[in-house]
Parts: structure tokens; C-alpha cells; sequence
């Protein structure tokens, strides 16, 4: 008996790796956010950053000082088999592992530009993070959110394909909560993109780099 939940299982895992290939296919995702070390603008922008209306994943620094830690790696596979063995369809459907994302520790693309921009006098390197995930259609898609209480920034970024890939970013200054703060330093730009790009993001006061590489 053993035996036959074990062959079950490895079915059922099977069929998940082979289910729309498109879809579960990997990309490396590396940031980077730095400041102007003297902003060229005398602006004062009175726009607010516009928080995103569809589902969010929410991911929090370590050293952050809000208690919510916590994103999509994956870790519902347990459920999703359970529902199924159970032949709990309904609540299999909703369980299916469609989007993944789990966070990586080092920089490779963009490696030797950090290390331009940390030397660079008239640039403030701010952080770096990388990540990796599976880019989804536009109607599976989910943004990303990053906030780091302790740097003082943010982002909410999407992912998706729609015959190519595109990036949604909106990326912001702020040592507040976004869900109760009105952001008004921020970039918000959508843009299509191509595997082994590496894009740049600007505003008068601080860029973001956003490399995006299959794997």
C-alpha cells in the first residue's frame, strides 16, 4: 500500500512538471536600486504612486520591521496533493503550484555593475536582491511586493507573458508601509522584454536595474 501512494504521488508530481511547460519554466530575476548622490531636479512631484489592484505576493526583509514574512516557493504542494488523494477536486483546483517564486543569494549578471556603482562617488548604492520564478500569462500573473523598512524602499513588480514577456515595475523611496503611506518618489513604468535583457528604470531621484535571464 505504501508502495502504490508512493507511485501515486510521484504521478501526480510528474503531471505537474510536465503541465504547461510554457509556464513553469524559470527565469533568474536580479535588482538593483541606488539613489542620485545629488538629485538633478528641483521638482516637486504631486502625483501618488498607484498601488496595484490585482493579487499580490507579498515578501518582507528579514531585518524588517513588519512581522509579515512570507511568499509563494512552492510550499502548497503538500496541500495540493492531499486534496487530490482525498479527490478533493474543487479545493485541488484552487491549490494548483501555478506560480512560483523562491529567493536566491547572489548576484551574477549583474555582479560587476554593483560593484561600478558602489565605487561610483555620485551614486548612492541603496540594495540588490535576486529572486527566481516562473513567468506566467498576463491573466496568472501576480505582482511581487519587497518592502525594506530598514533601506527605506519598495517595489511591486509583474512578470507576465502576452505572446512576448513584459515587466510591470513600480518601484519607490519611502520609510513607510505602502498600504498607509501616499508615495510621491516613485518609478511606475511597463515595458516588453526579451530573455538576457537588462533594463534600466530612472527617476530624478534614484534608478532601479532589472536583469531577467531563463534558466
Amino acid at each position: 500500500m505504501k508502495y502504490f501512494k508512493f507511485k501515486y504521488i510521484a504521478l501526480i508530481m510528474l503531471s505537474i512538471s510536465v503541465y504547461s511547460y510554457e509556464e513553469l519554466q524559470e527565469y533568474k530575476v536580479e535588482l538593483i536600486i541606488f539613489k542620485y548622490s545629488t538629485p538633478n531636479t528641483n521638482e516637486l512631484f504631486d502625483s501618488i504612486l498607484k498601488i496595484p489592484d490585482m493579487e499580490i505576493i507579498n515578501n518582507y526583509s528579514i531585518d524588517s520591521d513588519t512581522s509579515e514574512y512570507r511568499y509563494s516557493n512552492f510550499s502548497n504542494v503538500s496541500e495540493y496533493i492531499s486534496s487530490v488523494i482525498n479527490k478533493d477536486y474543487i479545493k485541488s483546483k484552487s491549490l494548483y503550484p501555478s506560480v512560483w517564486y523562491r529567493d536566491d543569494v547572489k548576484l551574477e549578471t549583474l555582479k560587476k555593475l554593483r560593484t561600478n556603482i558602489i565605487n561610483d562617488n555620485q551614486i548612492d548604492y541603496i540594495d540588490s536582491k535576486s529572486w527566481i520564478q516562473s513567468i506566467p500569462s498576463y491573466e496568472s500573473s501576480k505582482y511581487l511586493a519587497y518592502e525594506n523598512d530598514i533601506k527605506n524602499y519598495g517595489f511591486f513588480l509583474n512578470l507576465y507573458k502576452k505572446r512576448f514577456m513584459h515587466i510591470q515595475l513600480k518601484g519607490y523611496l519611502s520609510n513607510l508601509n505602502y498600504r498607509n503611506n501616499n508615495i510621491n518618489i516613485f518609478i511606475d513604468d511597463e515595458k516588453r522584454i526579451f530573455n538576457e535583457e537588462v533594463h534600466f528604470f530612472d527617476n530624478p531621484y534614484f534608478g532601479i536595474i532589472i536583469s531577467v535571464i531563463q534558466i
